[in-house]
């Protein structure tokens, strides 16, 4: 889990200078390059305890750098260190603890500290009566939990009640230490379970009212870690800390609103959490922290905006508090994380109707389009899924189309990041429902490249195309190009597919290929008609419907009228007469197109359809009501309606 370096810095600088030692020298690099590491390797086993105890804060401050750390790490002191870990001088325990938690502040240092046995002698040092053997042990602990490859061992030697208890401790450096290494060790999810279980929480409150800013700072974070995790996030918003980390916003030290931030980013991650934050007022301080000049605390903002926006019972309160304008100037920011959560925040925000005219009121489409060019993956991603969710709704399509993002989407088709081109396929689908959009494509000839992208191995890319297909073919003035490729083949092949949203896509597109009768012919000689069968019986209400669409359309012409009445689709039809309405209302279309000649009329009385007609003339739906009258003047021309109706 990212964490802020400027929050591991200031809180681990904290903890460094509030020990006796000096932490650093001016000059580390002078004094490697003195040779000097090779003596003080050796000086660890000298006789004096005080010569003993200098060579370990020696070298403890030249791994404080990281200009010098490596160097450290070479001369591979930490055999020599843990065995200083049982020496009868306790200042001379302290400095090796000291030495060991600095080298251990990069990987290959972690490494080195737990080949050579460490761990084993942890729990001792952890019960030891020194402060400072306390606090660093503490530290041992948190930067071999943060790196990923020795978080396991940490959690693995269960540190956690131990750790848990020097919350209580006094000492302030202790409290850090322990702070620090409960939220490196939440980072796993073992981790953030073994942390509950030892009730790291019940101390929180405390911490968080503490005036100890460095502490205020690690509960944060252990609160943001422990929260990460899906399956212990419900016990952080069962514990309630958000009026309190909410206050912490209101902060004047950078280092507590940033963590406090973060803390609100990870509560807000399921619906529960993210009601509890907007009801804790964070909202209140969302304008003012999009301006702050820390580009982490700008970050998890926008990240909060983004996950509550992404919660329809939250996302009114999002918008009510009109953030798009700062998240729009924020898309020019120098920092690619910021403009990433920018960019993400817009897009869910632009998920609903209110939100999607507010993000065109601050003009940010123009900005968007521009993004699609952007170095950074995720923002090309979020920059079109932007766009999308602006030209799904009718009234902010315009504006979408009217920058002209089709060169730069058609482009990112053939980008290498599979999830860029999920949005861009995504983008183009709902462009696309604009007549001017659907052009533009066409223009662009994004057509020639419909059957590579339909061939995908990639469910996203594959659905998303079919739902370009279809609504470039819904415009009479561009079905036509859609037929000239020759689409139908490919997608009646996607009819058998696993997944019910290819199928549901793939039925889609082939219905509104079908309105012309050069592309109905081209889907009765695809073999759709083939699959009707079993998309009549499928499982997803979609796919039934855009079957019974499908059939209609292909009744209505009367060259291929026939080619349906012959795969005997009339008595599934009027199996779907009860059920879901928008089914219902396909269904009785389509029994009312194949209805327009004698052999259909015959095969839909033959299927029972008057059976349903009393139930549906009595629809509350009026289309259903107007196709059953229709269907019932239809069959009255063939004069096969019984006597006594």
């Amino acid at each position: 889990m990212w964490i802020s370096p400027k929050l591991r810095t200031l809180s681990k600088a904290h903890v460094v200078h509030s020990r006796k030692f000096p932490a650093t020298w001016t000059a580390p690099e002078a004094v490697v390059q003195a040779g000097a590491l090779g003596f003080l390797e050796q000086l660890l086993e000298s006789q004096d305890p005080e010569v003993r105890k200098h060579a370990c804060l020696a070298l403890a401050r030249l791994a404080f750098h990281w200009s010098t750390r490596g160097a450290v790490v070479a001369v591979q002191p930490c055999a020599r260190l843990i065995a200083l870990l049982g020496d009868g001088d306790t200042a001379v325990v302290e400095g090796a603890c000291y030495a060991l938690s600095q080298i251990s502040r990069d990987l290959d240092g972690a490494g080195a500290v737990m080949e050579a046995g460490t761990l084993d002698l942890i729990p001792a040092l952890l019960e030891s009566t020194n402060v400072g053997i306390q606090k660093w042990t503490c530290l041992i602990l948190a930067e071999l939990a943060f790196c990923s490859s020795t978080r396991a061992a940490i959690v693995a030697m269960q540190p956690c009640l131990r750790l848990v208890a020097l919350l209580g401790a006094g000492n302030v450096a202790v409290v850090d230490g322990a702070c620090y290494a409960l939220s490196q060790v939440a980072q796993d999810l073992d981790g953030a379970r073994a942390v509950l279980e030892a009730g790291a929480l019940d101390f929180i409150p405390e911490l968080l009212k503490s005036t100890n800013v460095a502490a205020q700072r690690w509960a944060t974070c252990i609160l943001g870690e422990v929260a990460f995790h899906s399956l212990t996030r419900g016990a952080v918003v069962v514990a309630r800390p958000c009026a309190r980390l909410v206050a912490l916003l209101g902060d004047g030290n950078v280092g507590t609103v940033e963590g406090a931030c973060y803390a609100l980013l990870q509560i807000s991650r399921d619906l529960d959490g993210a009601r509890a934050v907007v009801q804790a007022g964070a909202l209140d301080f969302i304008l003012e922290l999009l301006e702050s000049t820390d580009v982490a605390v700008q970050r998890w903002t926008s990240w909060i905006l983004a996950l509550l926006a992404s919660y329809s019972s939250t996302c009114g309160a999002v918008v009510a508090i009109q953030p798009c304008a700062r998240l729009v100037a924020l898309l020019g920011h120098r920092n690619m994380d910021v403009v990433r959560g920018a960019s993400h925040a817009l897009a869910q925000i632009s998920r609903g109707l209110d939100g999607a005219r507010a993000v065109v009121e601050a003009r940010a489409p123009e900005l968007l389009e521009q993004l699609l060019e952007s170095q950074d993956t995720k923002v090309r991603k979020h920059g079109c899924l932007a766009l999308a969710r602006l030209a799904v709704h009718q009234s902010t399509r315009g504006a979408v189309v009217a920058v002209q993002p089709c060169v730069r989407l058609v482009a990112l088709l053939r980008d290498g990041n599979v999830d860029v081109v999920h949005g861009v396929c995504y983008a183009l689908s709902q462009i696309s429902q604009d007549l001017e959009g659907a052009r533009a494509l066409v223009t662009m000839g994004v057509l020639d490249l419909i059957p590579e992208l339909l061939k995908s191995t990639d469910i996203a890319v594959q659905r998303w195309t079919t739902w370009i297909l279809a609504q470039i073919a819904s415009h009479s003035s561009t079905r036509g190009a859609v037929v000239a490729i020759q689409p139908c083949a490919r997608l009646v092949a996607l009819l058998s597919d696993d997944n019910a949203d290819i199928v549901e896509g793939a039925c889609y597109a082939l219905f509104q290929i079908s309105h012309a009768l050069g592309g109905a012919r081209a889907v009765v000689e695809a073999g759709a008609l083939e699959f009707v069968e079993q998309l009549l019986e499928s499982q997803d209400a979609d796919v039934r419907t855009y079957t019974s669409w499908l059939l209609a359309r292909l009744a209505f012409h009367s060259p291929t009228r026939r080619a349906v009445v012959a795969v005997q689709p009339c008595a599934r039809l009027v199996a779907l007469l009860h059920g879901d309405m928008d089914v219902v209302q396909a269904a009785c279309y389509a029994l009312f197109e194949i209805s327009h000649d004698l052999d259909g009329a015959r095969a839909v009385l033959e299927a029972g359809t008057l059976d349903f007609v009393a139930k549906l003339i009595e629809s509350p739906q009026a289309d259903v009501r107007s196709y059953t009258c229709v269907l019932l003047g239809q069959l009255a021309r063939y004069n096969r309606l019984p006597p006594s109706t």
